[in-house]
């Protein structure tokens, strides 16, 4: 037995010395990304002409304005304000947006956030009332991964302009009034059944007449509700994953008391979605993206359909078609309206999303320069998404082996060695045997 135990310990002082002990590295993951999104960017371009006292009060807005920024460090951090001016590609936000309604976070080393929203409610005079704006920014590190949630928005933004300063709407009233006809005899041409016959067209012009003549004495321009935008860093396994929404909007225009319920146009805008993740087991990063779409809503002012609005579901170019029969004919109420880009799903070590917002280019003729010009209005760009992610998973390369001989000669010399080694090992066994 003993013979057996000796033999077995001179194999592994051999193979001990001629295997090299085996090294465990473990992989290097490395990964970071970064999401934004805006519900809404507005301005007005003709307020100058329109009401130059407050023109400077109402600089170009970016409502509803999120981010965050993460890494594999771990470490994260993000921003969500409700009010800020005009954002673009180099401005700041920590300096463009109303402290009023913002909020950051940054971990390790800052703030993680509090999950209570900053809120500020906004009165810009006489044009725009902007409704409870908020921020809310909370980050933190769960399980050595990076976590932010991210939330801003302005419930309500209200155009309160005057319209019966305009003398623009009167030089246009019977253009605007057959623009608007022209306009619901085509959304009525969307239904299976059209129900407007000949004789009722008299009616549906008096009735436009004194729709728009209520407007100018005293309506709104456009009332528009936006939904909340949201950019969110989340954890799930070995998955990361940042999304980015803007939830769409509401617009009314030209309206009696509010314009959301009793404008003469409405346009409804869904939600943009920007989402990717990395997966830190297959080193693999996706992204997917969802367009924002428009629909036009004209009110039934002859109520001949159920309900006050007739909808008309069709595709952008379509809904432009429908909108140029009031380009052609007045300015004044002239909207056009360009659809939202997206990019294609993506996969691979380094990917990103994008929805750009729908563009509404709306009564254009609102403080144009000129009766027939087109340079005034209301420019909106609404629910805007965009996130990207890359990563890596390396394994560091391992030190070479220290060398422990020189030329072959000495290999043979530590062989000859190692088998006198043995062979004493063994006799020695043999003598223990003996004295058994």
């Amino acid at each position: 037995m003993k013979r057996v135990v000796i033999s077995a310990l001179m194999l592994v002082l051999v193979l001990g010395a001629l295997v090299p002990s085996a090294s465990a590295v473990e992989p290097v993951i490395k990964f970071e990304g970064s999401g934004a999104a805006r519900a809404l960017d507005l301005s007005v371009p003709g307020l100058a002409r329109l009401a130059p006292a407050v023109a400077n009060a109402l600089p170009a807005l970016t409502l509803g304005h999120t981010s965050a920024d993460f890494s594999s460090v771990p470490a994260v951090s993000g921003l969500a304000a409700g009010t800020c001016n005009l954002l673009s590609k180099g401005v700041d936000p920590l300096k463009a947006c109303s402290d009023s309604s913002l909020e950051t976070s940054l971990v390790p080393g800052g703030l993680a956030g509090d999950n209570l929203a900053t809120c500020d409610n906004i009165a810009l005079p006489v044009v725009v009332t902007l409704a409870t704006s908020c921020g809310m920014s909370n980050s933190k590190i769960v399980n050595g991964a990076p976590v932010s949630v991210n939330e801003a928005g302005v419930a309500t933004v209200n155009l309160s302009l005057d319209l019966s300063a305009l003398a623009a709407v009167e030089a246009v009233k019977d253009d605007a009034v057959a623009g608007v006809q022209e306009l619901v005899n085509t959304v009525f041409g969307q239904l299976p059944v059209n129900p407007l016959t000949a004789g009722m067209q008299d009616n549906l012009q008096s009735e436009i007449d004194r729709l728009l003549q209520a407007i100018a004495e005293g309506g709104q321009a456009a009332v528009i509700k936006i939904g909340t935008s949201s950019t969110i860093v989340d954890n799930a396994g070995t998955i990361t994953t940042v999304t980015s929404k803007a939830a769409g909007a509401q617009i009314g225009l030209l309206g009696l008391t509010n314009a959301l319920e009793d404008g003469l146009v409405q346009i409804e805008v869904s939600s943009a979605l920007a989402t990717a993740k990395w997966d830190s087991v297959a080193g693999i990063a996706s992204s997917h993206s969802e367009p924002a779409l428009a629909k036009l809503k004209v009110r039934d002012i002859l109520n001949l359909v159920p309900g006050d609005y007739v909808e008309a579901v069709v595709n952008v170019d379509a809904l432009n078609g429908i909108l140029g029969t009031l380009n052609n004919i007045t300015p004044l109420l002239a909207t056009e309206i360009k659809a939202s880009d997206y990019t294609k799903d993506q996969t691979g070590s380094s990917v990103f999303a994008s929805a750009s917002g729908v563009e509404i280019h709306a009564l254009k003729g609102l403080g144009a320069s000129s009766p027939t010009a087109t340079d005034g209005g209301l420019s909106l760009r609404l629910a805007a998404a965009n996130v990207a992610i890359a990563g890596d998973i390396a394994k560091p390369v391992e030190p070479p082996m220290p060398l422990t001989g020189g030329p072959t000669y000495m290999y043979i010399a530590g062989a000859i060695l190692l088998a006198g080694a043995a062979f004493g090992l063994r006799r020695m066994a043999r003598g223990l045997n003996a004295t058994v």
